[in-house]
Order: C-alpha cells, then structure tokens, then sequence
C-alpha cells in the first residue's frame, strides 16, 4: 500500500509522486509523510499485487542485509584502523546509530510484522553499542589511552559480531515470514 524512499529531493505532502522499481510498472501515489531523509508515499490503490509486494520485499531484505553487514565491517575496519594508527580516524567523523544507513532503515520500518521478528527487536542495543564504543574508542586514542582505546574497539568488534549474525538471522526470519503460503 505505500512506500518509503530516501530522497533530498523536494516533495509537498499531499503532492503526486511516481516510484519506478526494475521489473514493475510505475506506480502513482501520493506524498503522504516528509522525514529529513525522505517521504512515505500511499501508492494507489491496485497497482502493486501482494505478490509483486513480497517479492520486492525479500529483494530489498537481501540487499539491505548485505550492505549493512558491509556498512558495518567498513566501520569497525575504520576505528581499528584509527586505534592502531594505521590510517587518520577522528570520532567526530564517525556516523551514529541513527545517521548510518542501518540506523536509517531500521528508524523508518513501520511494517508491524518486520518489527515483530525476534533478530529485528533485538537489532537495537548492539548497534547501538557499536557506534558508542566506536566513537569512544577513537576518543581514547586521540587522548593517547591506547589501552582504553583497544578495550572499547574490542567491545565494538563484539558487539559488530552480534549485528552481522543478527543481520543473517533477520534475513532469514524476514524470508520465512513473508514466504508465499500454500
């Protein structure tokens, strides 16, 4: 019934709006909410059949899993590469949890049968953590604690372990939960 898209693009509440996805016809609709990152368009009514919905769902599932099991191994790479002092890292540069793209997506799911899957509710706290430890480990090395700094990078890396295994099981759970039945 509608759709989210991450645009800096202007759009009006209330205004028409077009989505285009390989494979499928283009579908009106109408801009219902803006965010700082996008809008909510209700598509009209008819012209996504629940079958095309599904499988354009588990193809978005599989993508988001895979870039966010990359977003996060780049990010942890970056402060362990700050802490070890193989490459600059300043922890006012890194993202947080809200402002990576796995932040992103997973403050924008409104899907109540996504946020009800066990590996989504229990996504939050380590994402979290990776991006606090993270920041606190390059705040440690810029103070020149290496030691504080390779603790908290060691938190970060348990806690990224976590994400990318939970990322997998998601994947999973996500696929068997929108399966066609029958």
């Amino acid at each position: 019934m509608g759709s989210y898209v991450e645009t800096k693009m202007s759009a009006a509440v209330g205004g028409a709006a077009t989505v285009d996805i390989d494979g499928v016809a283009p579908l009106r609709g109408q801009v219902v909410t803006r965010t700082s990152d996008g809008v909510h368009i209700r598509l009209d009514h008819g012209l996504l059949t629940p079958e095309v919905a599904d499988r354009i769902a588990l193809e978005d599932c599989r993508r988001i899993v895979e870039l966010a099991k990359s977003d996060h191994k780049a990010f942890v790479q970056k402060v362990l590469d700050g802490v070890e002092g193989r490459a600059p890292a300043m922890a006012t540069d890194l993202s947080t949890h809200h402002s990576c793209r796995l932040g992103r997506w997973y403050d924008h799911v409104n899907d109540v049968k996504t946020m009800n899957l066990a590996a989504y509710r229990e996504m939050a706290d380590p994402h979290r953590i990776v991006h606090e430890k993270g920041r606190e480990a390059l705040l440690e090395a810029e103070k020149g604690d290496k030691a504080a700094a390779q603790r908290a990078a060691k938190e970060m890396s348990a806690a990224s372990e976590r994400i990318v295994a939970l990322l997998d099981r998601f994947g999973s759970e996500f696929a068997d939960a929108n399966r066609p039945k029958g």
